[in-house]
């Protein structure tokens, strides 16, 4: 196909699997706000998850790379190690530009190792990062000039978040990928001083996410363990919004530490769901310490969690408040101020 009149979108957008996590949903959402705003004739799109199922799709993702007028590029690092230098050899080549949408928080780390990709990310058109502190660290240590905060964001819906008082019992929800690193073991854990402290009539915690298959005997053997934890499927995207406004907060105590901006935390804001997370290395940027919810200590924070968690069942007045806000917050994020930043360079 030709297309060097398209604009072309090259990122994990999971159609194959359906798989969704932040990854796939924000390269979607992208997707959605070009074709928004510059409609679906001009775009194009490629798809990482086909080069894992047919090695021969390459082949169909270099043509459309030589034949776009400009590549929007969302990597995951090992993607970004394997194609950059190829695809800026194109961009120099073919004349378009690359936009570098940066998604997650390893960018920084990951020009440590490989310095052979630092000096095609100075000569690109833009990098576009989700944190503030990661474009801060990009000038001072690598003496970049072309980056721009780009962080994540919501297209709107028909749905319009109610803010309610708690409900009864306190409905919690953890959706996110289902695997130890987003932190089960500190909700489980969370379980046992439930438990413990006779609160299991008081509070509900429900699971939404994709099953990791190497963590998954372990999460179905410890959730078996409380009558009051359920695992609840997959979201649609479209079904995210009203479901989360039915739950009184989210939880997300992620190992991660180099996290950028979870998808899953915008998803609460907009839902007006305070959050309870662990200190990532960003978590700063975007949770207003008992304001939009609650940050742990990164490590050694299961007693804090079990704290916070008792002291929204104690006290449940203090919801409404942080309900209120993590609604506000979610105006910092919508899709025309992202518009805003994107369309200078499109």
């Amino acid at each position: 196909m030709n297309c060097k009149h398209k604009i072309l979108v090259y990122g994990y957008f999971g159609y194959r699997s359906n798989r969704l996590d932040g990854q796939n949903a924000k390269t979607r959402d992208l997707y959605r706000l070009l074709e928004q705003q510059v409609g679906s004739e001009q775009l194009d799109y490629f798809d990482t998850e086909d080069i894992r199922h047919n090695p021969f799709s390459q082949l169909i993702l270099f043509c459309k790379v030589w034949q776009c007028r400009q590549l929007v590029y969302l990597p995951a690092e090992n993607n970004l190690r394997a194609h950059l230098l190829i695809l800026y050899a194109m961009s120099r080549i073919r004349h378009f530009d690359i936009l570098y949408i940066v998604i997650g928080g390893w960018l920084v780390e990951t020009l440590r190792r490989h310095h052979t990709l630092v000096k095609p990310l100075k000569k690109i058109r833009g990098i576009f990062t989700e944190t503030q502190q990661m474009k801060q660290q990009l000038e001072q240590i690598f003496r970049f000039s072309n980056v721009q905060t780009f962080p994540n964001f919501r297209l709107k819906t028909d749905f319009t978040p109610s803010v309610s008082p708690m409900h009864q019992p306190l409905q919690l929800v953890f959706m996110a990928r289902i695997t130890k690193p987003k932190g089960l073991d500190w909700i489980f854990a969370l379980g046992e001083y439930i438990v413990q402290h006779n609160y299991a009539e008081q509070v509900s915690i429900d699971f939404y996410g994709f099953i990791f298959e190497e963590d998954e005997e372990y999460f179905q053997a410890n959730l078996s363990r409380f009558p009051f934890m359920h695992y609840c499927g997959m979201l649609p995207t479209q079904d995210i919004p009203a479901t989360l406004n039915c739950y009184d907060a989210l939880l997300l105590p992620t190992h991660y530490y180099t996290e950028g901006f979870p998808g899953s935390i915008l998803d609460a804001y907009s839902a007006g769901l305070p959050v309870i997370v662990t200190r990532w290395k960003h978590a700063d940027e975007f949770v207003d310490d008992t304001k939009t919810g609650y940050i742990l200590p990164f490590e050694d924070g299961i007693e804090t969690l079990c704290q916070r968690v008792e002291s929204l069942i104690l006290h449940p007045e203090q919801l409404n408040e942080l309900k209120q806000n993590a609604l506000d917050k979610s105006q910092l994020y919508s899709a025309d101020k992202a518009w805003s930043i994107l369309q200078p360079y499109i």
